[in-house]
């Protein structure tokens, strides 16, 4: 499984840009104090550093945490052969495709906001919160259930694998609800570095294993004991 292999280093890789937008996040663009000069926080969010900041680290990060599913769900496929490890890689899926969803807003629309605010647009404070309101803050919460829940049973698979670390299966699913969640961001830092931590621990336990070939070379030591019953055949007759 050469490809799995190569694909299961999407998970650190994710988990380290990730982290890097979320600790760029609180620590350069954490604008919730309502002493902050709006225009200062309009300034900020638009800047090219933010848009890089989300889009590198969410947009991109967590598009190649889509493979690194993929791939940890045909690792565990095929050492486990559980039907429910397919049931963790949909809610995965999903839970990413809704923070996607969520951050795609974050990282277009704050931006051109800002840039609207610094043009004159009185507005543009009312309209973010109107953006961020309902229905978006509810599919947040739909996104946070799902990457929960996904990350939680691919932390049992782990868990129960028999091959990879117990203790990287605990880490992948703590990270979730507090990478996820509602909650402060200092969390989120968190939870990407248990991402990092466990993703890397999962992949370094992978990679250090020799390939499974050894499986297809069964077959064919049936083939050199032929001739030996072809000869006592032979003998006998």
């Amino acid at each position: 499984m050469p490809m799995v292999r190569l694909g299961l280093l999407t998970l650190p890789l994710a988990g380290l840009l990730v982290t890097w937008a979320a600790i760029a996040s609180s620590a350069f663009f954490d604008f919730s104090d309502s002493a902050i000069d709006p225009q200062e926080a309009a300034t900020a969010y638009a800047s090219l550093g933010y848009f890089l900041s989300q889009f590198v680290g969410y947009i991109l990060g967590l598009t190649l945490l889509t493979l690194g599913v993929f791939a940890l769900t045909v690792y565990l496929s095929e050492i486990r052969g559980e039907r429910w490890t397919l049931v963790a890689m949909v809610l995965s899926i999903l839970g990413i495709g809704l923070l996607l969803s969520h951050y795609g807003l974050r990282t277009y629309a704050v931006p051109a906001l800002g840039g609207a605010y610094l043009d004159g647009v009185q507005n543009a404070v009312e309209l973010t919160n109107a953006i961020f309101g309902d229905p978006t803050q509810s599919v947040f919460y739909a996104a946070f259930l799902l990457y929960s829940a996904g990350f939680i049973l691919f932390g049992f698979a782990v868990w129960g694998s028999g091959t990879l670390p117990k203790w990287a299966g605990v880490l992948l699913a703590i990270h979730a609800p507090l990478l996820s969640g509602p909650l402060p961001d200092l969390f989120s830092v968190l939870g990407a570095l248990l991402l990092v931590v466990g993703g890397g621990w999962v992949t370094f336990a992978v990679l250090r294993r020799p390939p499974a070939r050894g499986a297809g070379a069964e077959p064919h030591e049936p083939r050199a004991g032929r001739p030996v019953t072809r000869l006592r055949r032979t003998g006998t007759d």
